[in-house]
């Protein structure tokens, strides 16, 4: 915190009042006796290192609406701003309204909540300007450019009528635009979070189906090599019960022989016998 602010003081000490922010032409001027809605836009630039807080305020402001009037512009990026006018009765030549700008720097902190969570836009940006304008003023790091509306004679061409036609109405016009804002911006939060959550969900799901998978694979694998070895395993059956029937073969052949030699040598005792009874 203390560097920060030291960064701030030191930023002020070498820059002037107009640097903190800079601020484009509106991009349509409006109409002296145009008492249908008008809209124009401008757009506000910082040019500051560090974010600051912006808030928009006119001298007519029961005929202006301009949206977003109060925002948080983080260092080196630019808003677009949509003003609204409504003319109650045709201005007098001499008559001229003027708009300003007004901006300090935010604490690092005060950022880092204000930027974070959409659901306290912007009903608490007004609540901490409120609350921090006064000790900006005494500092001196309140920054504020202050220019006249464009007004010019005659009525506006249809591009113009078109154009303050088509500013949405329920964001130029609602009474209750912060509500409606905080709302739009609670739910679009918890939108996030429900789909933060189910992407998770998703995530651990398909951690899951990839573990399945994985195992289904390293099962597969296994399920070739039994095979392989299921083969093997026959084919070394196979030649055994080959290698045992011609083993079977070869004994009874030589059962067989034996058998023969034993019918050769009784016939032959026999004879002999015979022989030796005649002599």
């Amino acid at each position: 915190m203390l560097i920060h602010n030291q960064l701030i003081a030191r930023f002020f000490l070498k820059t002037s009042m107009n640097t903190l922010f800079s601020l484009s032409p509106m991009t349509m001027p409006f109409y002296r006796a145009y008492k249908a809605k008008q809209g124009s836009f401008f757009v506000v630039s910082s040019t500051f290192d560090l974010p600051i807080l912006v808030k928009i305020s006119s001298t007519a402001s029961q005929d202006y609406i301009v949206y977003p009037s109060i925002f948080v512009l983080a260092p080196r990026t630019a808003q677009e701003i949509c003003v609204s006018l409504t003319l109650k009765e045709e201005l007098k030549p001499h008559e001229d309204h003027r708009y300003s700008v007004d901006a300090f720097p935010l604490e690092q902190g005060a950022y880092a909540s204000l930027s974070t969570d959409p659901s306290l836009q912007p009903t608490a940006l007004r609540v901490y300007w409120n609350t921090h304008y006064s000790d900006a003023c005494r500092k001196g790091r309140l920054f504020t450019q202050k220019f006249t509306v464009p007004f010019v004679d005659g009525a506006p061409p249809t591009t113009v009528q078109k154009l303050a036609r088509n500013v949405p109405a329920e964001i130029l016009d609602s009474k209750d635009l912060d509500t409606e804002l905080g709302n739009i911006s609670h739910k679009k939060a918890r939108y996030i979070a429900e789909k933060a959550s189910l992407l998770h969900a998703i995530q651990l799901q398909q951690g899951k189906i990839d573990l399945l998978k994985n195992t289904i694979s390293r099962d597969e694998a296994e399920i070739l090599r039994f095979n392989k070895e299921i083969d093997g395993i026959q084919k070394r059956l196979k030649e055994l019960s080959n290698h045992d029937a011609f083993s079977k073969y070869i004994i009874g052949t030589r059962l067989e022989l034996r058998v023969v030699h034993y019918i050769l040598a009784i016939f032959t005792g026999l004879i002999c016998g015979r022989l030796l009874r005649k002599f």
